[in-house]
Parts: C-alpha cells; structure tokens; sequence
C-alpha cells in the first residue's frame, strides 16, 4: 500500500483527524450540500465541520478548479475546506485554492499538514439534526460494505475450492483481453516464452496460456499461481 489511490487517502485522514472524536463520511450530497464532497469531517465536540476534497493527480485538481460550485455552496455548514492529496503531488500545490488548507499523504500512510485551512468566520455549528442526519448517511453505509464482504468472503471460498471455471480466450475482445469467471474484461501485460503466451487472470489467479505456434488460439487452465 503506497497511500496513492484514493481510497487509501481517504483512510490515512480519517486516522490523521480521528474516527474516535470525528464523525467522518464520504460522499456526502444526499440532501444536505448542492454538490459532493468527498469528505465530511464533523467534530463531535465542537460540532463545526471541515470538507476534505481527494485528489490523486494533476489532472484532477486542475478539473476542480472548473467547477463552478467553487467549494462554497454548503449553507454555512464548513469551516475549513483541505484538499488532501499523495505526496507525490507536492509539485502541484500551485493549482489548491490558497483558502484551502493542504494535507500530504506520505508513502507508509502518515499525513503532513503543508498548510493550515483559512476558517470561514461565516459558518455556523450543525445541530444535533444535521449530525444525526450525517451519522444516520454514515451508518446506511456500514450495510453496503458488509454486503459486499459477505458476497467477496464466499467468491474467496469457492475458489480457495477449486471450483473456478476455466479462463477462456476470446477473440472478439482484442489480442489482450481474456475473459474471467467474475465476467470483467481485464487487460494485462503478456509474457512470451518459447512461442508461448503466458496471462495470469486476476479473477481466479489461473494461469491462462496460449499456444502461437500449432493450436493456436487453444486456452486452458493450468492451475493457480
């Protein structure tokens, strides 16, 4: 994990701020903002918010900087706005907002405040309304994502098992395509040995091969890595 992704950004500062004193949602509009934000952090003591917007490359904080919400229209519910971003991204501060404050995510996850948000003097505390209607947005969530364990945790089973089917070629999706039994087109770098074809499908880590020379266009499963 190299804390570049951003669901690994939204992990490191959710810890850097606190999930014992805040209470911290992603994605937030859902009748409460006219836009998004990706990050919700709500105070429990204070009861002031901050809104955290994620960003992984250039490109991305240069398409912030066209929308023409600008950050803004939250109805006095955020004090201070951070863009947090891999520190890799250190070169790019130029395009944050200088209202904005700036968190550095660093390689093993910790986080370095570059610089400190301006506090908007206009913005009020939420209610106990608001917050409980944020921390009810938030607990809504919890049941998605262990539906989802639930579905990943018995995929694992089966094919821990054996019982995956056999990856198959198929032509009709490019030279670098195979087709895997969670039904994803998957495009990954191929090794050529010996006028052989060797692919390791990330749906069941079968090894998928493909003769050049003789049965060409022949796929089987020989077994996991």
């Amino acid at each position: 994990m190299n804390f570049e992704t951003s669901f690994e950004v939204e992990v490191a500062i959710a810890r850097h701020f606190g999930i014992t004193t805040h209470v911290i949602v992603p994605n937030v509009s859902w009748g409460m903002f006219r836009y998004e934000l990706d990050l919700v952090v709500l105070n429990s003591r204070s009861f002031y918010a901050d809104e955290v917007e994620i960003k992984v490359s250039r490109s991305d904080l240069r398409r912030d900087s066209k929308k023409h919400h600008n950050h803004d229209w939250n109805g006095n519910l955020i004090r201070r706005l951070y863009f947090a971003m891999p520190e890799k991204l250190s070169n790019c501060l130029d395009l944050v907002p200088e209202r904005a404050g700036v968190l550095l995510v660093e390689r093993d996850g910790r986080v370095k405040v570059w610089r400190n948000a301006k506090i908007d003097s206009s913005a009020h505390k939420w209610t106990f309304e608001q917050a409980f209607k944020l921390g009810r947005l938030g607990t809504l969530r919890v049941w998605d994502l262990k539906s989802s364990n639930r579905m990943l945790k018995q995929q694992l089973k089966t094919l821990w098992e054996g019982k995956h089917p056999i990856c198959e070629w198929r032509p009709g999706y490019g030279e670098n395509y195979f087709f895997t039994a969670c039904h994803q087109h998957i495009h990954v770098a191929r090794t050529e040995i010996n006028n052989i074809v060797y692919r390791f499908c990330p749906g069941c880590g079968g090894e998928v091969k493909k003769i050049l020379k003789g049965n060409t266009g022949e796929a089987h499963n020989s077994g996991r890595t």
